[in-house]
């Protein structure tokens, strides 16, 4: 890490004058244990991962470096870094198609963003709170200018702290003048920030766990309830895989077991069956795409 990059924070993009520090995806999510542990179980209950040690907890995978002052907005429950929609949409499509299995699905994604269809927007995620009546600044975060870059059939507002726009490039021309900075609302969904280090292994579980804990999302406005809306279909889909599985395990024991024990394991296969269908129909299309002003 370069001189200018260790004082130089990936949020704000301004060089504060003193190194700055990692904030952690896992450990930081919550000051509790408990939740730490609640993600790990979330991962493994999903399938996602087989051992603890797949997740890159308090790794280099599962941190960004970050000023202390954005360090202090981000750690906190409500506050999460979630990948752009059309990575989550992607997810959620191969997933439901069976291309992808739960077991495969950190690793076919990490491939898909470093060298596949993804690519574009590897490295890249919004920042999205959770709270549905957030105080007045809770969504503010004062930063200096991004950059514009085309993404597909959008145009994004990119903060990044290695390719600077040319108004962030000129940040020490302006001292003790007013600097180019502005308020950067988090509800806008044109706004990325480019965290290169993330590993699927520890954005995806500690994204899962804390959006899909929200009740009543239909009021959310702008990425923060477009998120959410992606993140449940995406849940959904990953329950209903899970459920296939255990109902075509079950049938598969009539060929061991007697009859009575036959007609249990039908029954209760052809029962979650019946749940899978209820799913299907209940998967969300996600809300309107309304960004922030």
């Amino acid at each position: 890490m370069s001189n200018d990059l260790i004082f130089r924070c990936s949020v704000c993009l301004v060089p504060s004058g003193v190194a700055g520090d990692f904030f952690h995806l896992i450990d930081a999510v919550s000051r509790q244990d408990k939740v730490q542990e609640q993600i790990v179980t979330t991962a493994l209950a999903l399938k996602l991962v087989k051992d603890r040690a797949d997740l890159d907890i308090a790794g280099a995978g599962d941190a960004v470096w970050v000023c202390a002052t954005c360090h202090r907005r981000l750690d906190q429950e409500d506050i999460v870094v979630v990948p752009p929609i059309p990575t989550l949409d992607y997810v959620t499509e191969r997933l439901d198609n069976g291309t992808w299995t739960p077991a495969t699905l950190l690793k076919n994604l990490d491939t898909a963003l470093k060298s596949g269809d993804l690519k574009e927007y590897n490295g890249l995620f919004h920042i999205v709170s959770r709270q549905l009546e957030p105080g007045p600044f809770e969504h503010l975060f004062i930063c200096l200018p991004p950059r514009d870059q085309a993404i597909g059939p959008n145009m994004y507002q990119i903060f990044d702290r290695v390719a600077l726009s040319p108004a962030a490039e000129r940040f020490h021309e302006f001292e003790g003048r007013d600097v180019p900075s502005r308020v950067v609302d988090l509800s806008y969904e044109k706004h990325l920030w480019r965290f290169p280090g993330l590993k699927t292994s520890s954005f995806l579980p500690a994204l899962l766990y804390k959006l899909e804990r929200i009740g009543s999302i239909e009021e959310m406005q702008g990425i923060h309830g477009t998120a959410s809306f992606a993140v449940k279909r995406l849940r959904l889909v990953l329950d209903r895989v899970e459920t296939v599985r255990i109902a075509n395990a079950m049938s598969h024991k009539r060929k061991r077991g007697s009859e009575s024990e036959d007609d249990m394991s039908e029954a209760a296969a052809d029962a979650l069956r019946e749940r899978v269908e209820e799913w299907q129909n209940d998967i969300p299309p996600g809300p309107p795409r309304v960004d922030g002003v």
